[in-house]
């Protein structure tokens, strides 16, 4: 009997252990700068309604916070797409709820809710409630079949009502807009949520949540860093740890070398790039977003013999803008994902003024009154077409200038 009687007390030590391992806290300690975990009760609920796609890394633990609406502290856990808090005053299985972050961010930036849509679109879910659609952007993705495929898992309700418990009713309808990480996205916003339409990306990824957790807690304030950083080719190695620490937003990468990857004329050598892949894979990894520079006029395309850093032939542009198809094609995908190119490195300078293996993008004409501006901007209206075909959210940038300017 006492035998007995010391396993059933065993056995109800184990239980609540078995219990608590379920609901233990999820942690992340392969992510940089990821130190938060999910804690309980808010682990559970993250890995049961959807995990990482639709509410991010944790980006605080759990704490007491003071919930405006009803003026009493709940526990809270703050995530990089939403804030989750604890209702004890609500029954099974409303214990939990989701913040309105995309209500709360609207009026974080003064916006309101669009006005209302004339009537159900063909295709597209209706909300009377709000007087908005919600359609698919191809044929079978976009942002209806991402709310009608995603949702909370409460029992007892429909589909329908899963999914508006997680996003609620939309607010607006669908705009070009600047998302969090200055990329300009398809984006509608809903009342928990914010989706972007990323038609570059595998179609599992082509609709994203937009990070309101970051967004809503800082205030208003940019959720990303606004330090850039120039870091050369060969290089990325020895500064990586340093770029996890300060966290830039923006690494000017140089460079790719058009010369090192299509030395002969329709050859191309993608090998030559090992390293620069290698490099921008890194640091696209730890957080930053490169900008990637590209020069280096191959001998066959030189206007000026002797000067890879010169200007291209004009016979030669073509050829320059299916290189920089192809390469912007190859680099825009995962794992690179590099959407922000610079063609020359400091494009001002005339190639009489340096060597010919000098390290800018010299397509400058001190004989020119507009010292050759006009031949680099027609150069970039040739290219720019290319870049964009390959990679519709690619956004070209100046290359940066070095002479003085003198406005006389």
């Amino acid at each position: 009997m006492r035998v007995l009687i010391i396993l059933l007390a065993l056995c109800a030590l184990l239980v609540p252990r078995a219990q608590a391992q379920t609901t233990a806290a999820i942690c992340f300690p392969g992510v940089a700068n990821v130190v938060a975990c999910y804690q309980p009760p808010f682990a559970s609920y993250w890995k049961t309604n959807g995990g990482l796609p639709v509410f991010g890394y944790p980006l605080t633990g759990a704490n007491l916070e003071r919930n405006r609406d009803l003026g009493t502290a709940l526990l809270t856990q703050w995530t990089e797409r939403n804030r989750l808090e604890v209702h004890p005053e609500n029954k099974a299985p409303y214990g939990m709820l989701l913040g309105r972050m995309g209500a709360e961010r609207l009026a974080q930036i003064g916006r309101t809710a669009d006005g209302a849509e004339s009537g159900p679109q063909a295709g597209c879910l209706w909300f009377a409630e709000t007087r908005h659609n919600v359609c698919d952007q191809a044929p079978g993705l976009g942002f209806r079949s991402y709310w009608q495929k995603n949702g909370l898992a409460i029992a007892g309700l429909d589909a329908y009502n899963r999914s508006l418990q997680l996003f609620g009713f939309p607010l607006t309808t669908p705009r070009m807009e600047t998302n969090a990480t200055g990329d300009q996205v398809l984006t509608q916003w809903f009342e928990r949520a914010r989706m972007e339409w990323h038609p570059t990306k595998p179609d599992q990824f082509k609709v994203l949540l937009g990070l309101l957790g970051g967004e809503v807690r800082g205030q208003g304030q940019p959720s990303v860093s606004t330090l850039g950083v120039e870091i050369n080719r060969g290089y990325v190695g020895g500064t990586l740890a340093r770029v996890r620490d300060a966290q830039p937003r923006w690494v000017r990468y140089n460079s790719i070398g058009w010369n090192e990857v299509e030395p002969t004329a329709g050859a191309r050598n993608w090998a030559a790039l090992a390293q620069a892949e290698a490099e921008l894979q890194a640091l696209t990894a730890a957080g930053a977003t490169p900008m990637v520079v590209v020069r280096g006029t191959p001998v066959w395309a030189q206007a000026v013999a002797g000067s890879a850093c010169g200007p291209i032939k004009a016979d030669a542009q073509d050829d320059f803008a299916r290189f920089m198809g192809e390469v912007v094609a190859r680099l825009s995908k995962p794992p690179y994902n590099i959407h922000v190119w610079e063609i020359g490195n400091e494009p001002d300078v005339d190639p009489s003024l340096v060597s010919g293996d000098a390290p800018f993008g010299c397509v400058g004409n001190k004989n020119d009154p507009y010292y050759g501006g006009g031949a680099y901007a027609a150069l970039l209206k040739q290219v720019t077409p290319a870049i964009r075909a390959a990679d519709p959210q690619a956004q070209v940038v100046i290359g940066g200038l070095l002479l003085d300017c003198d406005p006389g």
